[in-house]
């Protein structure tokens, strides 16, 4: 019998990620956002409703999700997918005017 129990990954907050959670704190005791990490830890998709995609150009190794509508979360899975870094999380205009740096 086999078992398709994957580990969950772990996760690592940047500084830029920390600053930003400090400025939208209230956003992290929401439901969507408790569904959101939930997902990327336990390697599950994430619902349509959080439009996740992969980036392009220069930031073509992150990914973004909109946990709420002008909240976007920009992460990355390491490699071997077992490391969630969690890079930003302000809103779209703000996240990819830092981002891009």
């Amino acid at each position: 019998m086999s078992d398709n129990h994957q580990t969950p990954r772990e996760i690592e907050i940047f500084s830029s990620f920390k600053r930003c959670a400090k400025k939208h704190y209230l956003h992290l005791i929401s439901g969507e956002w408790a569904e959101v990490i939930n997902c990327l830890i336990h390697r599950t998709p994430l619902p349509p409703k959080y439009k996740d995609h992969a980036l392009t150009g220069n930031l073509k190794a992150y990914r973004d999700c909109h946990v709420k509508n002008d909240l976007v979360l920009l992460y990355k899975i390491s490699d071997d997918d077992n490391v969630l870094e969690l890079h930003y999380l302000d809103t779209h205009s703000e996240v990819f005017k830092n981002a891009d740096k």
